[in-house]
């Protein structure tokens, strides 16, 4: 039984991945993979890191709440920043993985500057951690 609650707290985590890609890509998510494969490298990367955060968050005791958060924090941050590229002041869509990994950079600096986007990544992780430890320790047998 225990497995199933792994694979949804995976689930989750990939779930909220898209969600974040969405927001970030105006919707354009589906449009930007088919059409960019710098984004298909980037998007299997980071369910790799979002399998690796979930396996993380659910091996951590709740001593360690602020560190699971924060690095929810981090993962969540920077899928919506690297995929708001080309949507975001009205720059290009990177064409190479490099040209994006510097994009990316540059983005994620200029939405630290901006309250907004980190709260609201704040937010998330923070339901994310919530989410995942209510299912993972109080979900019976």
């Amino acid at each position: 039984m225990r497995n199933s609650y792994w694979v949804i707290c995976h689930l989750i985590t990939s779930l909220g991945m898209v969600w974040v890609i969405s927001v970030a890509s105006k919707n354009e998510f589906i449009n930007d993979l088919s059409t960019h494969n710098s984004d298909i490298l980037y998007l299997i990367a980071f369910l790799y890191a979002g399998y690796l955060l979930t396996q993380k968050i659910l091996q951590t005791s709740t001593r360690l709440d602020i560190v699971c958060i924060s690095l929810s924090f981090l993962y969540f941050f920077s899928v919506f920043c690297m995929f708001s590229d080309g949507h975001f002041a009205g720059w290009a869509h990177s064409s190479g993985v490099l040209e994006k990994l510097f994009i990316f950079l540059f983005c994620s600096l200029a939405m630290l500057q901006h309250i907004t986007v980190p709260l609201v990544a704040l937010l998330f992780a923070a339901v994310h951690y919530v989410l995942l430890k209510v299912i993972w320790q109080y979900l019976p047998d």
